[in-house]
């Protein structure tokens, strides 16, 4: 027993060290330049301030869109935007905040990966196998070229659920579900079915059922409102990618990926008397299938395929190599646990040289910028690659601010701004006749106006779909509050009582409960 916990502390300080190589470049002044990391980092600098304003949770960004607003945090992962805040509150500044997600997340996939797979193979193959997750090209793309925040972050979170299905745990099931979904909408819609099939071969069905379902009723608060006002935007009518542009290369796929089906096939070949005594053979099937499916779904070969099914919320063929990565993973830890002495300490010897010469492609300095925080917390992108959650009723998307926060269009008044921010406009009004004043900010449905604290209606028929209030003469106190409709006001209830609920399950054991 001393033996294996020293080697498990040995094995588990050489995996944190040789983790640092995948971060190493953004421990480096300044941020690399990527696909999405600066929209990513603008995204935050917008989230932070909806959220300093009280917006809870935070669903329209105020400074985007020109300074119209932007209702993208209703709709895409905001998990890294809430950790990123956190982050940001401790004293970090917004770009260092998001690179601290990033690194976290890298370190975490590892660790995650290392203690998942020691559950199934010993500490050795499981220490390989962590390796194959973090430094299997695609993890390394997403984060050096793509700089996908919410996809590098969920990778963290698939081997934490898979570990805690090995433990039976519903709370932390739940909770990994939970951050899962928050974390990436396209990459838990492609981990779920892995993740249920997993729980069905490992005949966990019940508690990973269970423990989904709560996790997913925790992010009620995020996903409902994403589904149900969906409609509400251009999403559909929008060709956000052409899927037919969008196939990884073989150096995508990997050399250190297909390395490992090469020597998979070889060690199923020289141990075909035994196969029917290998543990979790249905796991491992799994995990061979996908590993196939992955790559096929990834690369052209299925290009006739992406011509016929929705891609909609996938977008991008490559985005299936995030299955690759926990495949080879857990393929590479079988194979090593399958080999002995001299043998084995070649083998791996063999795949980690491979993994490194895959991976050095992926961890490459290009270029970098070294804007100040201002840079971003002033940019007013949709931070989208299409507008596509602009609201319908927008005709014209603005293209630069406008010259006055509130402009008086029709009738005359005299306007003096209170408050005005994402969660609450305050204006004091004295207007001789009726009038119509404009706030020049897109409607979204949860804005509701009083008059002296009477309910009036909110137009926004006009050009920009921005809000129009009618008010009488008189002189008073307009103001415009953000608030949750009935089926937001619904999901935010459904999160807390599951959150209690996953709260509760796991004081369990502390409070006795029969």
């Amino acid at each position: 027993m001393y033996y294996w916990r020293k080697i498990n502390i040995i094995l588990f300080i050489a995996l944190i060290l040789l983790l640092l190589p995948s971060v190493v470049l953004l421990l480096l002044p300044g941020f690399l330049t990527t696909d999405d990391a600066t929209w990513m980092v603008i995204r935050f600098t917008a989230f932070f301030d909806s959220l300093r304003d009280g917006q809870i949770p935070v669903r329209v960004l105020e400074r985007l869109n020109n300074g119209y607003g932007y209702p993208v945090a209703n709709f895409l992962y905001p998990g890294f935007l809430y950790v990123a805040s956190i982050i940001h509150i401790i004293g970090f500044g917004f770009v260092d905040s998001i690179k601290i997600v990033l690194i976290l997340s890298m370190f975490l996939s590892g660790i995650f990966s290392y203690v998942w797979l020691k559950k199934i193979f010993d500490p050795y193959a499981a220490f390989i196998g962590s390796l194959f997750y973090v430094y299997t090209p695609y993890h390394l793309y997403d984060l050096y070229t793509r700089g996908s925040v919410g996809e590098v972050m969920a990778f963290a979170c698939l081997p934490f659920i898979l570990w805690q299905i090995e433990r039976k745990s519903l709370h932390f099931i739940a909770f990994g579900v939970f951050i899962l979904i928050l974390s990436h909408n396209s990459l838990a819609l492609l981990f779920f079915p892995l993740i249920f099939l997993y729980a069905i071969f490992t005949k966990n069905f019940l508690v990973t059922l269970c423990g989904g379902l709560l996790g997913t009723a925790m992010s009620a608060f995020f996903i409902i409102p994403a589904i149900f006002e969906l409609s509400y935007t251009k999403f559909s009518n929008v060709n956000i990618s052409n899927p037919l542009e969008y196939f990884a290369s073989i150096q995508l796929v990997g050399y250190s990926s297909l390395t490992v089906l090469a020597v998979f096939l070889i060690s199923l070949t020289m141990m075909r008397r035994s196969v029917k005594f290998i543990p979790r053979k249905g796991v491992l099937s799994l995990f061979f299938v996908i590993f196939l499916v992955s790559i096929f779904l990834s690369t052209e070969i299925s290009s006739w395929l992406w011509k016929i099914i929705p891609s909609q919320f996938i977008q991008f063929p490559f985005r299936a190599l995030s299955l690759i990565v926990v495949s080879v993973a857990f393929i590479s830890a079988f194979i090593l646990s399958k080999l002995k002495g001299m043998v084995r300490l070649g083998v791996a010897l063999i795949l980690l040289v491979v993994l490194a010469y895959s991976a050095m492609h992926f961890i490459n300095d290009k270029s970098r910028t070294n804007y100040p925080d201002e840079y971003y917390s002033t940019n007013m992108d949709t931070t989208t690659v299409r507008d596509e959650y602009m609201p319908v009723w927008v005709v014209t998307k603005p293209e630069k601010a406008p010259s006055k926060k509130i402009e008086v269009v029709k009738g005359n008044a005299e306007v003096e701004i209170i408050t005005f921010n994402s969660r609450k406009v305050e204006l004091d009004l004295k207007n001789s006749i009726n009038s119509t004043v404009r706030i020049n900010q897109i409607y979204y449905p949860g804005w509701n106006a009083y008059m002296n604290y009477e309910k009036i209606e909110i137009e926004h028929d006009n050009e920009f779909g921005v809000m129009d209030v009618n008010v009488q003469r008189g002189a008073g106190r307009l103001t415009l509050n953000f608030e949750e409709t009935p089926i937001r006001f619904l999901s935010d209830v459904v999160t807390v009582l599951a959150i209690i609920g996953g709260m509760l399950l796991m004081m369990r054991p502390l409070l006795k409960f029969k």
